[in-house]
């Protein structure tokens, strides 16, 4: 069965959007276009990525492009998509699509260029996984397993501005995040803006969003995550990853590192232990899998020995999950020149999708 994979980063942005047609920003739209060709450090050999019909973007010219070869992967543009689904259809072979993250934009955008909707989600599945995405989600983990994390307080959210001057008079620090975010945008902490700048962010976010999530603000000491697939058959962990953020929360980059040498670092800074994974586990089998089938990522820290087990969940692919791959790879990878070429990429076992 042949996948189709693509790179939309943009994909939580158009969640919070919740519209059949969603334009993300200039600078997210070069992200997005210079990196088309993520998919093909997870990709499986032979298989398609899809790639935006701007002429100005040439496979040729963009990073992991000799990776791609390599695995003998096939860019195909938007506009090119509907002819080759009518050719993999008269040979009988089946296909998947793949994207980053799904919504209701890269839907109508798979059905406006060929894509039967036999093969993808439906509106009411879709609308289930915004709700699901929404940072809300994080808040019900801790009441159903708060008692074993005494020391995490579970987020609150706030829908209007008299409930946030109420938190903002209380004399602790907070921080602030968009229900639908990602990489570290979206959020702001109160001990780096005036109230006034405060207020009128959060004033917007819930005009465009309906709600803002009120956190306490953790001295982080470590990032890290747990990467799970959920499917029909229930939840299945894949792996540990470690990142690394900037001091306003914004993700810098994935560590590729052994799943040994990630627990090492984690059981040396933080009070760590499996139950962890035990109870994100159960979480995510009785509320996530009857619903969402794909990649899952929850986002943890430390804040010296204390962990926050469930700092957000993700309902997409994560950069946690392509580390995981690219390690894996790296160590156990069946082809020596694919192993050469990510070695060449990654020297210092660091990656950031930026300097790619």
């Amino acid at each position: 069965m042949a996948s189709f994979y693509c790179f939309n980063p943009e994909t939580d942005l158009a969640l919070a959007q919740n519209r059949d047609c969603y334009t993300p920003n200039k600078k997210i739209k070069e992200f997005r276009d210079r990196l088309a060709l993520l998919p093909s450090l997870w990709g499986r050999e032979e298989d398609y990525i899809i790639i935006p019909d701007n002429p100005v973007i040439i496979p040729e010219n963009l990073p992991l492009f000799h990776l791609m070869q390599l695995k003998r992967m096939k860019p195909v543009r938007l506009k090119d998509l509907k002819e080759l689904v009518g050719q993999l259809a008269e040979t009988g072979e089946d296909f998947l699509i793949e994207p980053w993250g799904w919504n209701k934009d890269f839907r109508k955008t798979m059905l406006k260029n060929g894509i039967p909707v036999s093969k993808l989600p439906s509106l009411v599945y879709l609308k289930k996984v915004r709700e699901l995405s929404h940072r809300r989600t994080s808040t019900l983990f801790f009441k159903e397993y708060g008692d074993f994390f005494p020391a995490c307080a579970a987020p609150i959210e706030i829908t209007n501005l008299t409930d946030l001057r109420t938190l903002l008079t209380s004399g602790s620090d907070f921080c602030l995040k968009a229900p639908w975010s990602s990489s570290g945008r979206g959020v702001v902490f109160t001990t780096q803006q005036t109230q006034a700048k405060i207020m009128e962010w959060v004033a917007g976010t819930i005009r465009s969003q309906g709600s803002v999530m009120v956190e306490s603000l953790f001295d982080r000491t470590l990032d890290f995550a747990s990467e799970w697939i959920s499917d029909n058959n229930g939840v299945h962990f894949c792996g540990l990853s470690l990142f690394k953020c900037s001091e306003r929360g914004k993700y810098q980059g994935n560590y590729l590192l052994s799943q040994t040498e990630i627990e090492s670092v984690i059981a040396r800074a933080c009070d760590w232990n499996q139950e962890i994974i035990e109870k994100q586990k159960e979480f995510l089998t009785h509320h996530i899998a009857p619903y969402y089938k794909g990649y899952v990522g929850i986002d943890m820290l430390a804040e010296g020995k204390t962990i926050n087990p469930c700092v957000e969940i993700n309902l997409r692919h994560t950069m946690g999950h392509v580390a995981i791959g690219i390690t894996e790879e790296l160590i156990v990878g069946k082809s020596e020149a694919v192993k050469s070429s990510l070695s060449s990429l990654f020297p210092g076992r660091y990656f950031l999708p930026t300097q790619l």
